[in-house]
């Protein structure tokens, strides 16, 4: 084969591999798995993850790098390195496919070691759980009581250095047995965070309520708005009368003056002995009277109120007091009849004016001094309601105790009282409720008092007693779960004490009963809790004075 023909076959030959697309085998992956989709780790730790199904792939954070690093990068595998509490996610690619790990970092729980209860270990605990952060106190020296004992004094110090008394839940980690080893673990910080957060932002609503300008202002414009559609309203009182008092009839004579009137015209008379009545024989010409709307007498002097007769059913009649037994009256002369009215005769007929139009009242005139007595009241009830008001926001700013003193050195009866919107779906000066059935029923714990705060709790009466139970957790309050099975309700009751060392159990029912001034009794909630169905009211006891 001569050097021409194989140059001319070897082009031939490139020729035909471009046309007929022959490559080269592929190295992307038919499909990509990974050890593991999702992973948590705390700051400081690590995890390697493989990736199967292909030989070789990369490796990037996504989104989330302040969070996570990764180290070791190798074909199929990497280590993630956990830097900062929060979220990252991480994505490996082999060709055109990818797929992806998710990864939460959580913060590296914090361990204390606690001798005694100082300001700056309250200071230390306050910081940690306030972040969400986890923690681990391990308390040394003394008995077993004596280290409850810390506990107890360790929770109600940062009570009071918060200043809202929000007290933190840390549990013992190995039970009953010496009490030395206490944790809050991710569910109780969250609650001491997210519960601090709601108690300050209810406080704040109350004392902008209570003492802003805004709301004294909004308050006087919504009831003066209601007072100016009540006052003198037509038909009220008030306006009947001031009609009365410029027109001289009342509102009902003056309708009844508006309508035609056709009246049959009756004769009576007596004859004979004395009491016997008949129909009058001689007619003295008149049989009705049509379409007349009123009647006066001819001096425009009352028949009946305001001098007008509107009553339809008139008659004509011989005047009692002119008959004589045995006498024969001239029943055909008109001046021997009266008006019948209402069963007694009392005007001459002659006397009698009808009118046969309908009654006129000057309406302009009616409406002018409705006006201004209307705005006489208006300006006298805007006088006092702004001076009510203005009283009320002095009170609050210098007397009630809520706004003038911390949080955490106020009654539990008071505390409650504040956090009233919390427990209720009405329009309390706040709420927290969002009517939205569509939403996940939320209920108590550390996410309950997160969606409470950022106004996106929702749920019903259980989900309110379970949330109810968290707070009452927080302030160290005694209380029960009461559920009803019979009645298909759950509340709570809790144990509460006033400002004069007065306690008492009452009930939280979509709001802390306390305005009732009612006590529930400790054996009634456990009734409860046996679904006997009888609600606490059936078993109250009467406290007086329960606010004082």
């Amino acid at each position: 084969m001569t050097r021409r023909k194989l140059i001319t076959m070897a082009v031939a030959s490139a020729i035909m591999v471009t046309a007929f697309g022959v490559h080269a085998p592929s190295v992307e992956a038919k499909s990509l798995r990974l050890s593991s989709k999702r992973v948590t780790l705390t700051v400081g730790k690590s995890k390697t993850i493989k990736v199967r199904g292909a030989k070789k792939v990369t490796w990037k954070v996504a989104w989330g790098s302040k969070c996570i690093r990764l180290s070791n990068k190798k074909k199929t595998s990497v280590k993630i390195i956990a830097k900062k509490e929060g979220s990252a996610k991480i994505q490996a690619k082999a060709g055109k496919k990818k797929i992806s790990c998710r990864v939460t970092v959580s913060p590296k729980t914090v361990i204390l070691n606690v001798n005694k209860v100082d300001k700056a270990t309250v200071k230390k605990v306050h910081e940690i759980l306030s972040k969400g952060n986890t923690l681990r106190v391990r308390i040394k020296g003394g008995n077993q009581s004596q280290r409850v004992n810390t506990m107890d004094n360790l929770r109600d110090a940062v009570g009071k250095y918060n200043e809202y008394g929000v007290r933190p839940q840390i549990s013992s980690t190995n039970g009953t047995k010496s009490y030395n080893e206490w944790k809050a673990d991710k569910e109780l910080a969250g609650q001491y965070k997210w519960g601090l957060l709601l108690v300050k932002d209810a406080v704040k609503n109350y004392k902008e309520i209570m003492t802003g300008q805004q709301t004294i202002d909004d308050t006087i414009k919504d009831y003066i708005d209601n007072c100016k559609s009540v006052l003198y309203a037509e038909g009220s009182s008030d306006y009947l009368r001031v009609f009365k008092q410029v027109t001289g009839v009342s509102m009902e004579t003056y309708k009844e003056c508006q309508t035609k009137k056709t009246s049959k015209v009756q004769y009576y008379s007596k004859f004979g002995e004395t009491g016997s009545m008949g129909l009058c024989p001689n007619n003295p010409g008149i049989t009705e009277i049509k379409d007349w709307y009123y009647a006066t007498d001819k001096d425009g002097n009352p028949i009946e109120e305001g001098g007008i007769v509107t009553d339809n059913t008139i008659a004509l009649g011989v005047e009692d007091d002119r008959y004589e037994p045995g006498s024969h009256i001239n029943t055909t002369d008109i001046n021997n009849y009266v008006l019948r009215i209402g069963g007694m005769w009392k005007i001459p007929y002659s006397n009698v004016v009808f009118h046969y139009e309908p009654l006129k009242v000057d309406m302009d005139k009616v409406n002018s001094e409705i006006q201004k007595e209307k705005q006489k009241e208006l300006n006298n009830r805007y006088a006092l309601i702004k001076a009510e008001e203005e009283a009320n926001k002095n009170w609050h700013e210098h007397n009630d105790p809520i706004c003038t003193k911390k949080f955490c050195d106020l009654s539990s009866v008071l505390q409650m009282l504040t956090l009233q919107p919390l427990f209720s779906d009405g329009d309390d000066y706040t709420t927290y409720y969002v009517p939205d059935l569509n939403k996940i029923r939320a209920g108590g714990g550390a996410e309950g008092l997160r969606l409470a705060y950022q106004r996106k709790w929702m749920g019903v009466c259980d989900d309110y007693a379970d949330l109810e139970m968290t707070i009452y957790d927080l302030f160290g309050l005694e209380a029960e779960k009461i559920v009803c099975h019979k009645c298909n309700h759950a509340w709570t009751a809790v144990k509460l004490t006033n400002s004069k060392g007065k306690t008492f159990y009452t009930e939280n029912d979509y709001g802390i009963d306390i305005c009732h001034y009612y006590t529930v009794m400790p054996d009634v909630c456990l009734k409860h809790n046996k679904n006997t169905g009888i609600k606490p009211h059936d078993n109250s006891v009467r406290h007086d004075s329960i606010y004082n």
